[in-house]
């Protein structure tokens, strides 16, 4: 039994060291977590074996009781091989499994996949949880930028406005200036006139 249990610490400190996390400070209803976890372990060992080692797995989950007898250390390498490498039971070592039930080392293996598969839980949530600070700085650079848009469009819109105003201001000076130009050329005209009629009375007082 203890070489069984030396190569589930070394299994143990080998998966702790696979799976690490810092922080779980932001975790909230672990106690739910746990067991939620537990059913889902159950159900994925349930789901990799198939035959007389998905019922022994079932015998063992729904057992309530754990007896170890005295030749568990002999069998213990075998049932390691059945419960990690999947390998078949006969129907005389079936029979012997379900009698004595699960040694200790099968426990530490399914309660280590559950830290496993909560630790991963975790990680998935923390790493959610930095999703949403970067969600949530991205918001508010946008909002800045929005606010930079409106800025820069009532600017616009101002421009807009004094462009407008200026536009008609110039269409007026021209509709002036088209006006004084007309008026210059009737004074232009009138003068002319006003000299050929001078031209013309010269020329009758120059004739008496």
């Amino acid at each position: 039994m203890s070489g069984m249990m030396n190569l589930t610490g070394k299994l143990i400190q080998q998966l702790e060291s696979d799976h690490q996390i810092a922080d779980f400070s932001h975790i909230i209803n672990i106690g739910t977590i746990v067991e939620q976890m537990e059913n889902k372990i159950h159900q994925t060992l349930n789901s990799s074996y198939s035959g007389k080692t998905k019922d022994i797995l079932n015998s063992l989950y729904n057992s309530g009781n754990i007896d170890e007898s005295s030749n568990v250390t002999n069998k213990s390498n075998y049932l390691n091989n059945i419960l990690m490498e999947g390998k078949n039971m006969s129907d005389v070592d079936f029979k012997i499994f379900i009698k004595n039930q699960a040694p200790n080392f099968y426990w530490e293996i399914l309660a280590e996949r559950a830290r496993i598969k909560l630790v991963d839980q975790l990680r998935e949530n923390q790493q959610l949880h930095e999703l949403l600070d970067e969600l949530i700085n991205e918001r508010g650079e946008l909002e800045e930028k929005k606010q930079q848009y409106e800025n820069f469009k009532n600017i616009i819109e101002s421009t807009n406005g004094i462009n407008s105003l200026l536009l008609f201001k110039m269409l007026q000076l021209v509709q002036q200036k088209q006006q004084l130009a007309q008026e210059k050329q009737q004074l232009t005209e009138e003068k002319q006139q006003w000299l050929q009629e001078k031209h013309e009375l010269l020329q009758i007082i120059k004739k008496k």
